[in-house]
């Protein structure tokens, strides 16, 4: 098997045989000795007491919020060499729930598994590193805050003991035999077969499609560079591990067996993964949902993973349409005229662009990912001039921006100033610029 990029959601990059010189575990929390970080909480009391016996950060969550969460900030941590996240916890009172932890990065990327409920006794739940689901771009060196969220939590009391990182033979990533064992199975995957393209190493237990659904990802990874005006040998050295289920029933019980989804979520979300690697059916290889993981993966490669959600998932928006044939800021246009669309800097600022936080299942995250995809048609449509005395063509200014935008790792406020550098223009004036050409895009 190839010793490439493995996936997030549990695929990641193999790390050699650890050994005598294994790190010591890594304390984020430990309510006995006082070691690693301050336990803090947003809408969890939070307070320190024995607990059977064992001193204890005790959780009082109030029910009826969208969301409670606890978390540990200022951390320094490299995650790489880990393989394990040990977390001491106990139902104390109330109804426990399903919640998440979460491995922030210096970025505020995610890296998020999801948890079975407490139980009332002491447990220590061991969290495979190769578990976790990753954002984009997730930075496994510049760990700086460990999570546990609810959502819609209940009424309840948890006690924490401690949460330690423990290192292990595979570090923080699965080594392919492993890999394929969690992904298909261990009886399945006996059945899988391994294949190699330009671009991609293919593993599926339907070896007859492998060179069809490969195939198939080439095309669109070269429509898509075409798409995003690609540089030169901009795809040098892009290679994406994928795994391809023959059957949409079996992908749908790999994501609710390791990814924790429901199955209306499966059902919903027919490929799974990133710019680390792609997860999803045969038939399901021209789907929107994977060409759109699939254009963010390219888009990465080239230009880089920062700049912000607009910027990735605008990227992979507008490649969708591209190779749909369907217009993207003409059908944004009307939007326009109305004003029925974010302003750019909520746009530009926005750590995600389908609704975050937001509960409700109300909330129509379409048109925000077509205005993110009509901005970037704008930037790849609009090149910027020339400066004084550079003989630069409009494709290399429009890369050289890209690149400059793509490295942008600032959040917030601080990415707007950033972003008006890259751009060279105050973002008033990149606005104005956007809505009059808008209209008139074809």
């Amino acid at each position: 098997m190839a010793r490439a990029l493995l996936l997030a959601l549990g695929l990641g990059l193999l790390s050699g045989a650890l050994g005598a010189d294994d790190p010591a575990p890594a304390v984020i929390f430990d309510a006995g000795t006082g070691a690693g970080g301050k336990l803090e909480g947003q809408g969890v009391k939070v307070v320190t007491a024995d607990s059977e016996g064992r001193p204890a950060a005790l959780l009082a969550i109030d029910g009826g919020t969208a969301w409670a969460r606890i978390f540990v900030r200022r951390l320094t941590l490299d995650v790489q060499p880990f393989q394990h996240l040990d977390l001491d916890l106990r139902l104390v009172a109330g109804e426990g729930q399903e919640l998440k932890a979460q491995l922030l990065d210096a970025d505020d990327r995610e890296a998020t598994l999801r948890l079975e409920a407490p139980k009332e006794s002491w447990e220590t739940r061991r969290l495979d590193l190769g578990d976790f689901q990753l954002d984009p771009g997730f930075d496994p060196a510049r760990v700086t805050t460990f999570l546990l969220v609810w959502m819609k939590p209940s009424t309840q009391t948890l006690a924490v003991g401690k949460a330690v990182l423990v290192a292990g033979p595979a570090g923080w990533r699965h080594p392919p035999a492993e890999l394929a064992k969690r992904v298909f199975g261990p009886q399945r995957a006996r059945e899988v077969k391994n294949e190699s393209t330009t671009h991609f190493d293919l593993w599926s237990d339907d070896a007859k499609a492998m060179k069809s659904v490969g195939a198939s990802l080439e095309q669109d990874t070269e429509a898509c560079a075409l798409v995003l005006a690609a540089p030169k040998d901009g795809l040098t050295g892009f290679r994406i591990p994928v795994y391809v289920f023959k059957q949409a029933s079996d992908y749908q019980e790999y994501c609710a067996r390791v990814l924790g989804w429901s199955k209306e979520q499966a059902r919903r979300t027919p490929a799974a993964g990133s710019d680390r690697g792609l997860v999803f059916y045969v038939k399901g290889v021209a789907d929107a949902q994977l060409r759109h993981r699939l254009a963010k993966a390219v888009f990465a490669q080239l230009y880089g993973d920062g700049g912000g959600a607009w910027l990735q998932d605008g990227a992979g928006e507008h490649c969708v349409r591209r190779l749909m044939d369907r217009p993207t800021a003409k059908e944004f246009a009307p939007r326009v005229k109305t004003g029925e669309h974010w302003s750019m800097d909520a746009l530009l600022q926005a750590s995600s662009l389908h609704g975050g936080e937001r509960t409700d299942a109300s909330f129509d995250y379409r048109p925000i990912y077509l205005h993110a995809a009509s901005v970037v048609e704008f930037l790849l449509r609009e090149a910027p001039p020339a400066a004084a005395g550079s003989a630069t063509t409009p494709s290399e200014r429009i890369s050289a921006r890209f690149k400059a935008l793509g490295a942008i790792r600032s959040a917030g406020k601080d990415r707007l100033s950033d972003l008006a550098v890259a751009l060279g223009l105050p973002l008033a004036d990149f606005e104005a610029a956007f809505k009059a050409w808008a209209p008139k895009a074809k």
